[in-house]
């Protein structure tokens, strides 16, 4: 039986970004805006190390507890802006469980981007 997390376990503030594409000169480009912004709880769940076109690469997975909020969708990025190292982490949502099958909490599978941590501070 999946348990809630406590209020005061949601420590992380994040912020979920949808993409809306943009055209310039025949071409598309990302473009990543703010749809959702909540408290979570992050956790890491796993990762492994292969290598891809002969570069060492690495996949961390986390499991990100927030409320439910209609819309959120797997493809979405998550923006979490750490305070501890100073920096600002990406993760791309995989899957999303609804562990109560109710519309109070969901699970955001998500991996981390990795390349994509750009020094703020």
């Amino acid at each position: 039986m999946w348990i809630p997390p406590r209020a005061g376990a949601l420590v992380h503030r994040l912020t979920v970004q949808r993409n809306n594409p943009t055209r310039s000169n025949g071409l598309y480009t990302d473009s990543w805006e703010d749809f959702y912004d909540a408290w979570a709880q992050i956790s890491t769940s796993g990762g492994r190390e292969f290598y891809a076109a002969r570069q060492a690469t690495t996949d961390l997975t986390h499991e990100i507890t927030v409320r439910w909020y209609p819309g959120i969708t797997a493809g979405m990025r998550i923006r979490y802006e750490d305070p501890t190292e100073s920096t600002t982490r990406y993760f791309t949502i995989r899957a999303i469980l609804r562990p109560t099958e109710r519309t109070d909490w969901i699970v955001l599978h998500a991996a981390e981007i990795q390349g994509g941590q750009a020094r703020t501070k």
